[in-house]
């Protein structure tokens, strides 16, 4: 894609606005392309109980990785990253079954690092 334009009217002026061709080469404006992956949306994959509030594990595709977080049932409170890059739906499905069972344990959230 070349990176400059010929203007359509060879003619010089005495003013150099966008609205009069100068027929001189100008560099065309570049716009910035996202190459980055899109961000895909929030899919809740079980919830679980503490003795203080509901919690639900959410994923969600980041830069082609999926993330899996800890987050309160009512959107309000501190959330947790559990999983930044899972291989696999087997890897998935184990650590939801084993991020629950520890949570409910603690009785607190496992990624909440009192352990």
């Amino acid at each position: 894609m070349p990176n400059t334009h010929t203007t359509t009217n060879p003619a010089p002026t005495t003013t150099t606005s966008p609205e009069k061709p100068t027929g001189r080469r100008v560099p065309l404006a570049r716009y910035a392309t996202s190459l980055e992956k899109p961000t895909g949306r929030r899919v809740p994959l079980a919830r679980y109980a503490t003795s203080l509030e509901q919690r639900v594990l959410v994923a969600q595709r980041v830069d082609g990785d999926v993330r899996v977080t800890d987050e309160p049932a009512t959107g309000q409170g501190r959330r947790y990253l559990v999983e930044s890059e899972l291989e696999s739906k087997a890897a998935l499905d184990a650590l939801i079954s084993d991020y629950i069972a520890k949570s409910q344990k603690l009785d607190y959230p496992a990624m909440h690092g009192w352990f």
